[in-house]
């Protein structure tokens, strides 16, 4: 497999990229190579373009659940909010 070498990576970045691989349990490498593939698209589908651009809606639905799966890894499993909407409306 082909390989790539950045440079000029600043400690900041590296720290962050280091962190996200461990709150994932991914390697540093395996976390750039997905973290590339969500910005660009998986091997394939030919252009390259943020997931968040494509007007197909399977793109959008996985880019939300990848989205709600890391605010479920940062804050945990929230309560469901059902109940106080209902008493909120109900109080009015």
């Amino acid at each position: 497999m082909p390989s790539y070498t950045v440079k000029g990576i600043s400690n900041a970045l590296l720290d962050r990229l280091r962190n996200s691989a461990a709150e994932n349990r991914r390697s540093l490498n395996q976390e750039i190579i997905r973290l590339l593939e969500d910005s660009v698209g998986p091997e394939g589908e030919g252009s390259v373009s943020p997931g968040w651009a494509s007007p197909d809606w399977h793109e959008f639905a996985r880019q939300a659940d990848l989205l709600r799966e890391r605010l479920r890894q940062r804050h945990g499993t929230l309560p469901d909010s059902t109940v106080l909407i209902r008493d909120a409306r109900d109080d009015r």
